[in-house]
């Protein structure tokens, strides 16, 4: 792929289109940011040289993807500052509802 067909992207990347750092999601609805707050530590973290958010819809029990459309929404253009990094086959649904880990072997 060259430069051209490369989309413009508005985060600080490494020479190589990697994004200087990332942010795992997996907890963030520990903290009970409301949109607002949590849209606020999103460009906090942006500004600080975030690039990427990791999440998966397993995080949070489901919830921290729907977490992070609310925050973006609060924040026009708050978007735009991150590439997000997400998961599938995961097994949405295989664990209860009240953890994100997986049960112990039997």
């Amino acid at each position: 792929m060259d430069s051209a067909d490369t989309p413009e992207c508005p985060v600080t990347l490494q020479p190589d289109g990697a994004a200087r750092l990332a942010l795992g999601t997996m907890r963030l609805l520990d903290w009970h940011l409301d949109p607002r707050a949590l849209a606020s530590f999103l460009a906090q973290a942006a500004d600080a040289g975030v690039g990427v958010l990791d999440t998966a819809g397993i995080y949070g029990a489901g919830e921290v993807e729907p977490a992070l459309g609310a925050a973006f929404r609060e924040a026009p253009g708050l978007r735009d500052r991150f590439r997000l990094v997400g998961k599938c086959g995961t097994g949405a649904g295989r664990w209860p509802s009240s953890t994100t880990t997986p049960p112990a072997p039997t």
